[in-house]
């Protein structure tokens, strides 16, 4: 009776599963660049999404960042959805959900400080022009998101959300590659980019890093034909979008991650051989196809690599003027809705800074303190190799991005965060 009980459950959330495939793969196909689908299709989509969540929510997390994924790296600003700044449309969902669910954010050893700075920033926010800033929004998301999470089986859908978004929108990609416009001009290598390509890239690459962590066995796989088949497929198609984005920050991140995840693999020594080869025949074949041209010389050609493009003068801009800020605004912080006037008008490109604008030197302390405890945890859990590659993911970006602007960082924090309460590692419990 238990094992029938365990199959119909398996196969209800098998059915589930499709069923959200299929939402998100209609809601992509719409590429109207003038006008948002009839009311009726927004209206009938809206209801698609979110009731089921009510009676199932394991998918809540997995549903709400793919959402978010396609919504806010669309190639039409008009879509089915809303973005994920309208947090008036997607907090009151949540509170419904939680409500009706009975799920309570609860404040434990691995979230504690990470639940300080979403307090510490929202007040900040407030204070200073009373409104909530990205920041503060993208970590009501994740510890909002993070509370439904409660067993392997919630982290493996997480974690496929993740890998799902990432395929898609690399498809996504190569359907709509017309529109980057890249182009050899006099020798220089010119893109551009229906969204800033250093957001799409890193933010796909998650995608990638999660079936890099599943192939190298730094998180349990099942051994299955379908599901290792679809992490394999992922990593050339994300490359890909990622090579044709010409995103240095995107590209520096996945060759750095995929050395550090063949080095400290679990996998046996010839596994590790075959896998090399597998992602060496990938570059091969793009290189050979021409793909590697615009990030080469991207790296190594342009005018603005010694400037990191322009980035460098923005922090000097930022720096002179944040240091002659009252002492009030030194330790409590500037609010977020100053940091584009205080770094000269301009997006300030550094997560670090932008913390220290955000909340002074208070929001520093917790922001390196939340990272400095994550991977304490991960030594005791016996996880550090798993959380030295999310962390490293997470700086890597965050030497030239805000991450904690996002919420697919902090989800892909808080998913480690996961792994880490609910498994054991010593016990190589499965996640997928």
């Amino acid at each position: 009776m238990i094992r029938d009980f365990e199959n119909k459950k398996k196969l209800r959330t098998n059915i589930i599963f499709y069923y959200y495939i299929v939402v998100f793969i209609i809601q992509v196909l719409w590429v109207n660049l003038s006008n948002f689908p009839p009311l009726s299709l927004r209206l009938g989509m809206i209801v698609a999404t979110f009731l089921p969540l009510f009676f199932n929510k394991e998918f809540i997390p997995f549903v709400f960042i793919i959402a978010f994924y396609i919504r806010d790296l669309s190639i039409t600003p008009f879509g089915y959805l809303p973005d994920s700044d309208s947090w008036y449309f997607y907090v009151p969902i949540l509170f419904l959900l939680l409500f009706f669910t009975k799920t309570m954010i609860v404040i434990d050893k691995y979230n504690k400080i990470l639940l300080y700075l979403f307090a510490y920033s929202l007040v900040i926010d407030l204070l200073m022009k009373g409104v909530i800033g990205d920041v503060s929004l993208s970590l009501f998301y994740g510890l909002t998101l993070y509370a439904f999470i409660k067993n392997k089986n919630d982290i493996k859908l997480l974690g496929f959300a993740f890998v799902f978004s990432a395929i898609i929108l690399s498809i996504y990609l190569y359907v709509f590659k017309d529109f980057l416009e890249i182009a050899v001009n006099h020798g220089n290598n010119e893109r551009s980019f229906w969204v800033d390509p250093n957001f799409f890239t890193t933010e796909i690459a998650l995608g990638y890093i999660v079936s890099l962590l599943y192939l190298t066995k730094l998180v349990e796989v099942k051994n299955s034909f379908i599901i290792k088949t679809i992490l394999y497929i992922s990593l050339p198609l994300i490359f890909y979008a990622i090579l044709i984005s010409a995103s240095r920050t995107g590209f520096i991140l996945i060759v750095f991650i995929t050395i550090l995840c063949v080095l400290i693999s679990k996998n046996k020594h010839i596994h590790k051989f075959l896998f090399v080869i597998f992602l060496f025949l990938i570059v091969y074949i793009l290189y050979e196809n021409g793909y590697f041209s615009t990030i080469i010389y991207r790296l190594l050609g342009s005018d603005d690599v010694k400037t990191g493009a322009g980035r460098t003068v923005i922090w000097k801009i930022f720096y002179q003027n944040f240091i002659n800020l009252s002492f009030l605004h030194l330790i409590f912080g500037n609010g977020y809705e100053n940091v584009v006037k205080i770094a000269g008008n301009r997006y300030l490109h550094n997560d670090l800074l932008g913390t220290l604008n955000n909340g002074g030197l208070l929001g520093v302390i917790l922001y390196i303190g939340f990272f400095f405890r994550f991977i304490w945890q991960s030594i005791i859990h016996n996880r550090f190799k798993l959380v030295l590659v999310v962390t490293l993911s997470y700086f890597i970006t965050s030497l030239t991005l805000c991450n904690s602007y996002n919420v697919y960082y902090w989800m892909f924090i808080l998913w480690g965060l996961a792994i880490m309460k609910y498994t054991n590692y010593s016990k190589k419990e499965i996640i997928i």
